[in-house]
Order: structure tokens, then sequence, then C-alpha cells
């Protein structure tokens, strides 16, 4: 196993300072446009419908960071796009969160998002770092925040 820069998995286009929507359904496709623009993802259509079947099925939600995922042949790259909101969104039977990971991953590659997903853990749980983070007013002040923080690889 080594250890990756979250930053590795995503760029600053795919970054939110203020998300725009105040739904899970509206985020989640808030998100994926932004994803399907540098073609992470190949159908935002596909895409946005595989993950709210996911989210209807299990919300994926840890401390205050959701993260909605689908898994696809199609997705040929690991990815996330990442939103802010200072007002919060419920998410869920009873979260509010104010940050929202999406993932894309492919269908070979689990590890990278379980090691990214425990690096976001990590993160939340760290109040004052996780407030800081959340103070981003630029992509590019988010981007380079995810540039410090470290998640285990174990490869494909």
């Amino acid at each position: 196993m080594h250890e990756v820069r979250l930053s590795q998995f995503t760029e600053a286009r795919l970054l939110v300072p203020r998300l725009l929507s105040d739904s899970p359904r509206g985020t989640i496709s808030e998100l994926a446009q932004r994803m399907a623009a540098v073609r992470r993802v190949p159908d935002q259509d596909a895409f946005v419908e595989a993950v709210l079947r996911r989210e209807s099925e299990i919300p994926a939600v840890i401390g205050d960071i959701a993260i909605p995922h689908a898994r696809g042949g199609a997705i040929e790259e690991f990815s996330f796009a990442l939103g802010l909101t200072a007002r919060g969104i419920a998410w869920g039977d009873s979260a509010v969160v104010h940050a929202v990971a999406l993932f894309a991953i492919p269908l070979v590659e689990t590890n990278a998002y379980l090691g990214v997903v425990a690096a976001f853990s990590r993160l939340q749980q760290d109040v004052s770092t996780f407030d800081m983070f959340k103070a981003s007013s630029q992509p590019e002040q988010m981007l380079a925040f995810l540039s410090q923080i470290y998640g285990a690889n174990a490869g494909q």
C-alpha cells in the first residue's frame, strides 16, 4: 500500500466552493455536469440515474460529508467532484451535510475509492481543519487543501 494525495483524483473544475443546489438530486446533477464537462463520466444522465438509484437504497454519508457514487464499465478513471454548502443539505433520513463528494468509479478500481473515503472520514473528524476547508472560497484553494490530504491506495 502507498499513500496518494486526494488532489490526484480531481481538478479545480470539479471543485465547487458554494453549491447552488439544496437537494441531493440537484447536487448530484450539479456535480455530475462538471464531471461530464471534463469527460470524467461518458454519459451524464446515465451516471446521475445510477447514483440516485444507489442513494435511494443506501444513502452514503460519513459525518458531515455525503459520498454518493456509482461504478461503471464506461468510467475509465477513478475521480470525484466535490461541493461545499454553508446552509447544509438534508441527505438521507436524518443527516445534514455541508460537503458532497461525488465519485465515479471504474468497475476494476475499488481500492482507491476505499482509501479516499477513509481520508475524507479522517478530515471531517478533525473539526478545525475541516472548518478551514469548508471556508474555501475558490476551487484552487480547495485543490491546494486536498493536495495536503493523503489516502491509502493498495493499487488496482
